[in-house]
């Protein structure tokens, strides 16, 4: 998705029982792996339940690349939600485990 002047792609993997593994590329308008001045922030979110969010760490892997994880506490419906620069992209998942 877009996030201003960023395309922004996430992955979310699922990695165990109840764990998911977040990867986040960053690349300008020419498509260059680029990084935003300030790190992205990350939450997931279950969708279909009034819960709070899980805040994300994301850590930079290579250049205009972050990796985190998270916890997930029940199956069902959820969403990463992605802020980079103040846009936001939203990128829905399904547990079954």
């Amino acid at each position: 998705g877009q996030a201003g002047r960023w395309t922004v792609t996430a992955e979310v993997a699922l990695a165990g029982a109840n764990a998911v593994a977040i990867a986040v590329s960053i690349v300008d308008a020419e498509g260059r792996a680029a990084g935003p001045p300030t790190r992205p922030t990350a939450v997931l979110r279950m969708v279909d339940m009034a819960m709070g969010a899980d805040e994300v760490n994301l850590v930079p892997d290579t250049p205009g690349r972050w990796r985190g994880s998270g916890r997930l506490s029940m199956t069902g419906r959820w969403q990463l939600e992605l802020d980079v620069e103040g846009g936001r992209i939203m990128v829905p998942f399904v547990s079954t485990r």
